[in-house]
């Protein structure tokens, strides 16, 4: 899931309110501390990603490229079950 700075909590409560299950994928940096993103999160397993891309402005122009694959945070830090 990918959320603006905020829109964490939201985005959890539809998740529970759905029934949906499985690991999540935060496609965002911390903006609060570690702690305070689990205690959102409750029992779900989650792991930070970063899509890879590259670019640049130009005479206000985006020339970017965005990469078919991701970077997981490590494996030591993430403590899911289901990493490999």
């Amino acid at each position: 899931m990918s959320v603006a700075s905020g829109k964490l909590a939201s985005a959890i409560e539809t998740i529970k309110k759905k029934d949906i299950k499985g690991t999540i994928v935060l496609f965002c940096n911390f903006w609060d501390e570690r702690r305070e993103v689990e205690a959102l999160l409750g029992d779900y397993e989650y792991i930070t990603a970063f899509p890879t891309a590259g670019g640049h402005m130009e005479s206000q122009i985006l020339n970017c490229v965005l990469f078919d694959h991701i970077m997981l945070e490590g494996k030591e830090k993430a403590h899911i079950s289901n990493y490999d």
